[in-house]
């Protein structure tokens, strides 16, 4: 059965609306519903309805993304990337171990509210990356030319140590200059 292309525009609107939807904080859930009801005005004009449910999922993104704890869990995913890129890609531990601790630091420092949080991220990430790059036994580091031993997991593993510090450090710092 072939299905009419202004139900699957329809169908794609209403996917459109719902992740719009689902984007929006808790308290904005109010602008969903009108989100849908002026979705619903827009039925018979499958043009329109897609244009809304497109800026509808825009405003949806632009207002999640201003939230806090969104902006929090950006910033730290992109750090935490660039953060292994590098230790990826240069032969300088100094360099990598500096990065970290300066990451942790200032992070700890700009979201004090989750400082153990951000250093545990932030220190374990390379254990992480090691690891997974041994199990998968793809994308070894720059530096290494055979997969790392125990003991090298173990090393990579206390930069925890150094991650947590900085991040409380950081904390520390922010709560005796004040907000």
């Amino acid at each position: 059965m072939r299905m009419k292309g202004g139900d699957t525009i329809r169908r794609i609107s209403d996917m459109l609306l719902a992740l719009a939807c689902r984007l929006l904080p808790r308290d904005k859930a109010d602008w969903g519903d009108a989100m849908r009801a002026e979705a619903a005005q827009l039925d018979r004009q499958w043009r329109e309805s897609v244009r809304w449910s497109l800026g509808c999922v825009w405003a949806a993104s632009v207002v999640r993304a201003r939230e806090p704890d969104t902006s929090y869990v950006v910033l730290l995913s992109g750090l935490c990337g660039g953060l292994v890129y590098l230790d990826w890609h240069t032969m300088e531990t100094a360099a990598t171990i500096a990065a970290l601790v300066l990451i942790a630091g200032l992070l700890g420092f700009t979201y004090a509210r989750h400082a153990l949080a951000t250093g545990a991220a932030v220190g374990c990430i390379l254990f992480v990356a090691h690891a997974l790059s041994t199990l998968t036994g793809e994308f070894l580091p720059f530096y290494q030319c055979e997969n790392p031993s125990v003991e090298d997991w173990l090393t990579v593993f206390a930069l925890t140590g150094p991650g947590i510090v900085s991040s409380l450090t950081g904390r520390f710092i922010r709560t005796r200059i004040g907000p």
